[in-house]
């Protein structure tokens, strides 16, 4: 697998015909999750390999305004390390001007 990244190109491939750490990711998807959505290994490459593109775009919020932090209340209270997914849903607002309804924050958090 060939990823490209701005101008640099880098090699993902281990050589191997049927690359074990992929097998991995998506048996761990299937096992944990029925096959949905990936698992904790799969999500943190995503997330990471995510994170990445957006600090090296030098026109991403996090070059633009480095100094920015959310003001938004949060569904899961004060805390902002409690902000996920739903919180920014709240917010959305679709093209036709109407708001998304989000579930109550006790039937939409995540166990854990």
């Amino acid at each position: 697998m060939v990823v490209r990244v701005g101008c640099q190109v880098a090699e993902l491939s281990t050589g191997i015909p049927k690359d074990p750490s992929l097998l991995l990711i998506l048996r761990e998807a299937e096992v944990r999750h029925g096959g949905e959505h990936l698992g904790e290994v799969g999500a943190r490459i995503v997330a990471e390999v995510f994170l990445g593109i957006v600090r090296e775009d030098r026109f991403s919020f996090l070059k633009t305004e480095p100094g920015w932090r959310s003001v938004l209340p949060t569904l899961g209270g004060a805390d902002p390390s409690k902000w996920g997914m739903a919180d920014l849903l709240a917010y959305a607002v679709p093209d036709d001007g109407r708001r998304v309804r989000i579930p109550d924050a006790q039937a939409a958090a995540w166990p854990g």
